[in-house]
């Protein structure tokens, strides 16, 4: 699930905010403590509204035109944080991709690229202060004017994970053929067909 950032706001030295503005809709609310460089801040999860980690378990919030809704309140918790590094290998080439590599939470993304690192030139990436939970390992990498990407789960529990490994390869092809039931003619007016990804938006994906 990707989600989009309507409006974001900070705390002040009470633990308070206010996000104003709001067209009428439903919205999910999430916390996220970051450091100085815009980083999620070690040592603490973000949190969804009611104080969950899952998309699944969240509550929406829902706003009427001109409506204003006070008391959402929940807690940040600390929590012991962990390393991921790997290496992407361009199976075509046998070469380190370039490539930048993100990792969000399973079930939900924001899609700003706060949680993305550029591959090195060796093929190397690593991520700090990961909090235990449940991971989506995006790699995109940028062919011309195409745009492949793979995606892989990853557990990240009670220590460091090393060596992990994200291969890049040619894309594959999908034919086929699409007939309207019920119609005496085979023929068809245009028609357009979209392929999307398990993880990812309508865009070219590497499996």
């Amino acid at each position: 699930m990707k989600w989009e950032t309507r409006e974001n706001a900070s705390t002040d030295d009470r633990g308070r905010y206010r996000i104003h503005g709001l067209p009428a809709g439903r919205y999910y609310v999430e916390a996220i403590k970051r450091n100085g460089w815009g980083r999620p801040s070690q040592h603490y999860a973000p949190v969804l509204y009611p104080g969950v980690s899952r998309a699944a378990d969240a509550q929406a919030i829902k706003l009427s035109p001109g409506e204003e809704v006070g008391g959402v309140k929940f807690q940040l918790r600390e929590s012991p944080a962990f390393s991921v590094g790997g290496r992407v290998v361009d199976l075509r080439t046998g070469h380190a991709a370039n490539a930048t590599v993100s990792l969000d939470p399973q079930d939900h993304s924001w899609g700003d690229g706060a949680n993305s690192v550029t591959v090195r030139s060796d093929g190397t990436f690593r991520f700090t202060e990961v909090v235990p939970g449940n991971y989506r390992v995006a790699l995109n990498v940028r062919l011309g004017q195409e745009t492949l990407e793979t995606y892989r789960t990853l557990d990240v529990t009670d220590r460091n994970i090393e060596n992990l490994i994200i291969t890049v390869s040619a894309g594959a092809t999908i034919k086929g053929r699409l007939v309207a039931a019920g119609r005496t003619s085979d023929a068809l007016p245009p028609t357009q067909v979209q392929l999307r990804s398990q993880w990812g938006p309508d865009r070219k994906s590497v499996v």
